[in-house]
């Protein structure tokens, strides 16, 4: 039986290089497309994102693959891994974008953090798990952020989550049957990043 790959699909924009290294170094092998057909045919999805909200969500609406990326894990139950935007996506809205609306895999919705602290959130942070999948066997984890916009910690009660501080407890990572959502980017964020990752492949 060959070896599952994962689908990484791709914004137009962001970082897909750093995310396909990451996944090289750990032996996985990626294909990245802005196919519908291509997308339903996955054995599992990465949803990255570097950007506006407004941006991604008219990107997905250009070239039709909000109803692929449905189907592929709401019928199809493939496991998909939302990165930093691409979490953001999966939720119900942001206020980035008013008018426009995620792909509601999650029923969360994404504020700005508060002009009392420094924005955008930038660097390594801490992050603190209470049995999430994708951090299984690691403690005292690190990762990186670079984000303006945030989950709160009270909208988490339906949700497995990771937690991290910034001037306020915000959602560092979401989980939900085979919907998986981090804020932080792992392929930047060196042996814990990777650690994430192959943990998503091996789910």
């Amino acid at each position: 039986m060959p070896k599952a790959k994962i689908t990484l699909i791709d914004l137009g924009y962001g970082n897909n290089k750093s995310i396909i290294n990451a996944l090289k170094y750990i032996e996985v092998d990626t294909v990245v497309t802005n196919k519908a057909k291509k997308i339903l045919n996955s054995d599992m999805l990465i949803l990255p994102g570097v950007g506006a909200f407004n941006t991604g969500v008219e990107y997905l609406e250009k070239l039709n693959l909000i109803e692929a990326i449905k189907e592929t894990t709401l019928i199809k139950k493939k496991k998909i891994l939302g990165i930093c935007l691409g979490m953001h996506l999966m939720g119900k809205s942001s206020e980035e974008a008013k008018k426009k609306e995620g792909l509601n895999f999650f029923d969360i919705k994404f504020k700005k953090f508060s002009q009392k602290i420094s924005i955008p959130h930038m660097g390594f942070n801490e992050i603190f798990s209470k049995n999430f999948s994708l951090t299984r066997n690691m403690q005292n984890c690190f990762f990186y952020f670079a984000h303006s916009f945030k989950a709160s910690v009270n909208e988490n009660k339906k949700y497995k989550t990771l937690i991290c501080h910034h001037g306020e407890n915000f959602i560092a990572g979401i989980e939900k049957d085979n919907f998986f959502g981090v804020q932080f980017h792992p392929e930047k964020s060196q042996t814990s990043g990777l650690k994430i990752l192959k943990n998503f492949y091996k789910l």
